[in-house]
């Protein structure tokens, strides 16, 4: 029988320093996972945990002096667990956050789960509003680490997978835990996806 990977507990986030004070021309921008408080590349398996998405803004001043200020926030999961890994804003203003899947369809999930992890991302406008999700995954476990828009407007993900051929998944596992990348297209359909790795876990 083959071994099931189990991803990493999450690290614990680093809280910043507001003592010093930040230059004016710094933003910063803040993800929060669930209620445990965990940086954007947690991966820990809190049932209940969503989506959240929180910005947050400084002013012409350092911290010490003026607090940030919320902006807006939303939150995005499914019935079951889903973690963000990754996020970035995109050409068109908006934000494409990605992450992984234990959901069905239901809450802001409009794909089935096909293996255990999924890889899942979610586009929105400017103001936070979703506009489309994608479920992408194989058999097993599939974890998404990082995402990157794509100079033709789509995205590029990448992360580790121990999924065998099926679902989204075209090639076979070498080892343990492979790399995993898929490209879409700009409104994130699949275009192709290839596995990298040798004979153990590759991240």
């Amino acid at each position: 029988m083959k071994k099931i990977y189990t991803p990493p507990t999450p690290l614990p986030c680093i809280q910043a320093d507001t003592q010093r004070g930040v230059p004016a021309h710094y933003a910063a921008v803040q993800v929060s996972i669930c209620a445990k408080d965990f940086c954007a590349q947690g991966r820990g398996r809190f049932r209940g945990c969503v989506l959240v998405l929180l910005f947050i803004f400084s002013s012409l001043h350092s911290f010490s002096q003026n607090p940030l200020i919320k902006q807006w926030d939303y939150r995005f999961g499914g019935t079951d667990v889903d973690a963000i890994t990754c996020f970035q804003q995109t050409k068109d203003g908006g934000y494409i956050l990605g992450g992984y899947s234990l959901s069905g369809i239901g809450g802001n999930k409009t794909q089935a789960n096909l293996g255990v992890d999924d890889y899942w991302i979610v586009k929105t406008d400017s103001l936070g509003n979703k506009q489309w999700d994608k479920d992408f995954g194989g058999t097993s476990d599939d974890v998404l680490n990082s995402l990157q828009q794509t100079t033709d407007g789509g995205y590029i993900l990448g992360g580790h997978s121990n999924s065998g051929i099926g679902g989204d998944k075209t090639q076979a596992t070498r080892g343990l835990a492979d790399y995993w990348i898929l490209k879409t297209d700009s409104l994130g359909n699949k275009q192709w996806d290839k596995d990298f790795g040798g004979t153990g876990v590759d991240e």
